[in-house]
């Protein structure tokens, strides 16, 4: 078979936790008046669920000196899922 570059998710709070904090920082700049309670109900309804299309890759990656390992999400992993900031905005002026 053929081998492509591309991108994969990454779990856990230390890529999470830049990544949403921007984001309300973001969110916040624009609707400065919205309380704690709205901006996460905001990032709940803006995540797209889990499987993400990265479902069955194949990938490799320095961490694993490189070592190729098949991806999949599993019944453990955790979160609302994939964020992305032109979600937020458009779930955000429904909250005005």
């Amino acid at each position: 078979g053929s081998a492509q570059w591309g991108y994969y998710g990454v779990w856990g709070t230390s890529q999470a936790a830049p990544h949403v904090s921007g984001m309300a920082a973001l969110l916040l700049q624009t609707y400065p008046n919205l309380m704690q309670s709205k901006v996460e109900s905001i990032f709940k309804k803006a995540a797209t669920g889990v499987p993400m299309p990265g479902d069955g890759a194949y990938i490799s990656d320095t961490f694993s000196n490189f070592a190729v390992w098949y991806y999949a999400w599993n019944d453990h992993d955790a979160g609302s899922g994939f964020l992305t900031f032109d979600e937020v905005m458009k779930v955000a002026k429904t909250y005005k």
